[in-house]
Order: C-alpha cells, then sequence, then structure tokens
C-alpha cells in the first residue's frame, strides 16, 4: 500500500491544481475583490497572470487513500510555456522523487529506486488520463479554467454554458462528441473556488477546491488547495496542500542532472515496479 501511495502521489503531482503568488503572506483577500459580468470576471481569471513569467511554490501536502495518509513536502518550479518541475520531499528533507513536465515530454528521476523515466507525452498517452496536457497542468497551476488539450483565451467564454449559484458563476463545457464535462466555479472577485472534471463517461472524477485567498498589493492567491479524485482507484484518493509560500518572476533553475549510476526505464514499468 505504502508503494502504491508513492505511485498515487506522482499522479497527484502532475494533476493536482496549485497556484503560484508573490510572497504571499498578507491579510484576507477582500469581500468583493471586483464587480461585472459573468464573462468579465471569466476574463479576469484567465488574464491575471499575464505578465508572469516564472513561479517557486512550497507546500505541505497531505495525501489520503483510504485510511492511509502520508505527508510530505512539495516544490514546485514552473516556467510559462516551457516547464513544470515537482520535487517530492519528505519530512527529512531529501528529495525523493523529482517530476518533470514538458510540452512535449516527461521525465521522472526515482532517487529511492535508482530509475529514471524519459518519455515523450505520446508515448504515454494511454497511461496518463484523457484531457491531462501540459496546458491543463499550467491553468490549473494558475488557478485558471483550460479546454482539453489547451489552455483558453476570454473569448472562449462562449464555449461554456454559465449559470449562478449563490455568490458563484459556473461554467460548464461539453467537448463535441464526447461525454466528457469541464466546470469551473469562479466567485465574485474574479477568482477560481472551483474545476470539475468528468472523463470517460463519468466514471473518473477530478475535482479541486480552491479556499483561503490572500492578498497582497495586486497580488491574490489561494493559500489551501484540495484536490479529490474518483474512479483512478478503488478507494477515493485526497490530496490536500497546505501552508503555501510563493515566489513569483525570479530565476527558477529547472533541475535536470541524472546520475550515472540510475537506470532508464519506462513509465510502465516503472509503476510496475513501484507496485510490487
Amino acid at each position: 500500500m505504502k508503494r502504491y501511495a508513492l505511485y498515487v502521489l506522482l499522479v497527484l503531482a502532475l494533476l493536482s491544481g496549485c497556484r503560484s503568488g508573490r510572497n504571499l503572506s498578507g491579510s484576507a483577500a477582500p469581500a468583493v475583490w471586483q464587480e461585472g459580468s459573468p464573462q468579465a470576471l471569466f476574463a479576469e481569471m484567465l488574464v491575471r497572470h499575464d505578465v508572469d513569467t516564472t513561479a517557486f511554490v512550497k507546500s505541505t501536502a497531505y495525501l489520503s487513500l483510504g485510511k492511509y495518509t502520508v505527508r510530505g513536502k512539495v516544490q514546485i518550479r514552473w516556467q510559462r510555456d516551457s516547464v513544470v518541475q515537482f520535487s517530492v520531499v519528505p519530512l527529512l528533507g531529501m528529495e525523493v522523487c523529482r517530476i518533470t513536465l514538458t510540452p512535449d515530454s516527461l521525465y521522472i528521476v526515482d532517487r529511492f529506486h535508482k530509475r529514471y523515466v524519459a518519455e515523450s507525452l505520446n508515448a504515454v498517452a494511454e497511461i496518463i488520463p484523457s484531457g491531462i496536457s501540459f496546458a491543463a497542468v499550467q491553468s490549473l497551476l494558475l488557478a485558471q479554467p483550460f479546454l482539453p488539450q489547451r489552455g483558453i483565451v476570454p473569448q472562449d467564454v462562449l464555449l461554456f454554458d454559465i449559470a449562478e449559484e449563490g455568490e458563484n458563476y459556473l461554467y460548464a463545457y461539453n467537448p463535441p462528441l464526447s461525454s466528457d464535462e469541464y466546470r469551473f466555479a469562479g466567485d465574485r472577485r474574479a477568482c477560481l473556488v472551483g474545476a470539475d472534471i468528468r472523463t470517460a463517461g463519468n466514471a473518473r472524477e477530478f475535482y479541486c477546491r480552491y479556499s483561503d485567498y490572500t492578498q497582497q498589493n495586486d497580488a491574490i492567491a489561494p493559500g489551501r488547495i484540495v484536490c479529490m479524485f474518483d474512479g483512478f482507484s478503488p478507494e477515493r484518493i485526497m490530496l490536500a496542500f497546505d501552508g503555501m509560500a510563493f515566489v513569483w518572476n525570479t530565476p527558477q533553475p529547472v533541475l535536470t542532472g541524472i546520475s550515472v549510476r540510475y537506470k532508464k526505464t519506462d513509465l510502465e514499468s516503472w509503476i510496475k515496479n513501484l507496485l510490487r
């Protein structure tokens, strides 16, 4: 079960919604961040980070699978349209797994088993859940809605059905000739508060909830993110990020070194090795 939890942590790191900010330790976000139509609020969610090019995120992550819960440190380095890198660091402080995602490739360095994976996304398309791409992961990192296999622009709001629910607006999209659903909830501050993705005829569902937004100067970001996964394993999977620390627009060196002692493997074999 512990080995399975390590694999789940890899998958969750690739899917989970985590948003970066500018050294945010400020006050709670204002009750009304922005007034406007649901279309204008949707546009604000999409363009808020247009000027940001890099981010570094530190957080304590809690992974629950059935009665098992694992706690550890996760560090994320992001370079716009280029790379997202996740480092899984247990409480003792040593990196045990590094996952690097680019628009066309996936790299994994497993320090515990001394193995590494270097594959194109096309080669692992059957293993990675449908609809998940570099553009989708980047959008989730920035707390932004997205469409299958790509980011979106404000004009794409015309593709969504919009409904009002309490203080929030709900934006729903169904891809043509598909039973998949993409639903996002934004509040009247133009903050994403929920993302709900259903695939494979609603047999699988991934949803993410953003809360505890804080504001400092012109920056606003959630302090807590909770993600749930149904249908990806026999039991529901939960991943929560707490105590986030954020830094924007500073040089973010992406670690790429691999020891000559490590053995190359493919993603499927690496997963099977974890599950032994």
